[in-house]
């Protein structure tokens, strides 16, 4: 997925010094994310992590290279906006990400035409087990989810394209996942929106 996130925020085309913020960051110690938006050319990265224990192996472990705030992304003031937002949480709160937090909390932290990378579904896989793809009760969740929000349980880009297009708040411009050995789209992909 690190492969995939790069060519979203390339394809959102993010000026020179951009102010970014990385939302989620400590899970995996700014291994999907962080590492790959330090490419970026002069990039100014604002980081937030929920989890204080994470929080702090994150700012050592990019000790002078970014800013990491310990704390609720959802109630802190960060006091600007950001040319891009980057979501990068647990898929239990995928739903929350498009239905409360794109249209609320962080449409107010955007630049004008700002954007946003956010995890989403791919499809809902009906497996019998846990094995493969997502854990059963995640798989009910992802598949409700999609049908509400996307009308379908598997996305392609044309998909999300015409759910943005009716959209007042942001554009579609791309999405990205991993393909696995059915060919089949990744459980969890990335999408990049950018506003409207």
């Amino acid at each position: 997925m690190a492969i995939a996130f790069l060519e979203v925020v390339k394809a959102l085309r993010l000026p020179d010094g951009a102010d970014i913020l990385d939302v989620g960051a400590g899970g995996f110690v700014g291994t999907n994310t962080t590492v790959h938006l330090l490419k970026l050319k002069d990039a100014r990265i604002d980081a937030i992590e929920l989890n204080p224990d994470r929080a702090k192996v994150l700012a050592e472990k990019f000790a002078g290279q970014i800013n990491v705030v310990s704390g609720d992304f959802l109630t802190h003031d960060f006091g600007k906006t950001y040319d891009l937002v980057v979501l990068d949480l647990d898929s239990q709160i995928i739903p929350a990400l498009y239905e409360k937090w794109l249209p609320g909390k962080v449409k107010s932290l955007l630049k004008p035409r700002g954007a946003v990378v956010v995890l989403c579904f791919g499809y809902a896989p009906q497996t019998p087990n846990d094995s493969y793809g997502l854990a059963h009760e995640t798989q009910v969740m992802a598949k409700a989810f999609l049908q509400r929000h996307f009308h379908t349980t598997s996305l392609t880009p044309a998909v999300v394209k015409e759910v943005f297009d009716a959209d007042a708040d942001y554009a579609f411009v791309t999405m990205l996942g991993k393909l696995n050995a059915w060919r089949q789209p990744e459980t969890i992909v990335w999408i990049g929106l950018r506003r409207r």
